[in-house]
């Protein structure tokens, strides 16, 4: 396994996903999205912060270079998403991992 940056929302936990907020406005798609860079990730990640259906982006040590974590409507809107990811220049590849369930979710690291 390796380290982990996070880069993340500062949103209250009512309006993470999961959390209930999201379902109730319809979004009912949730997923993760590896993406396989080329070169510095800062233009990749710089680009992908913009994207509003991206709840976390974070840069990794391993197979992916970045994360996202994504809420949108359904598989379709998750689609048009991806194939909008893949067209940020210096994307190599992406591979995405479709919520079935989300069992645990907790934000309490970092809360010494």
């Amino acid at each position: 396994m390796g380290w982990y940056v996070f880069a993340l929302v500062d949103a209250p936990p009512a309006s993470r996903p999961g959390k209930g907020l999201s379902g109730s406005l319809g979004l009912r798609r949730m997923a993760m999205i590896g993406v396989r860079a080329e070169g510095d990730t800062t233009a990749v990640v710089d680009q992908l912060e913009k994207f509003r259906d991206i709840e976390y982006l974070v840069v990794t040590a391993g197979s992916f270079d970045v994360m996202c974590e994504v809420v949108v409507e359904d598989d379709a809107a998750l689609l048009e998403l991806t194939n909008r990811i893949r067209s940020v220049s210096g994307i190599r590849s992406t591979e995405t991992f479709i919520y079935l369930s989300l069992v645990k979710q907790t934000y309490s690291w970092g809360a010494h």
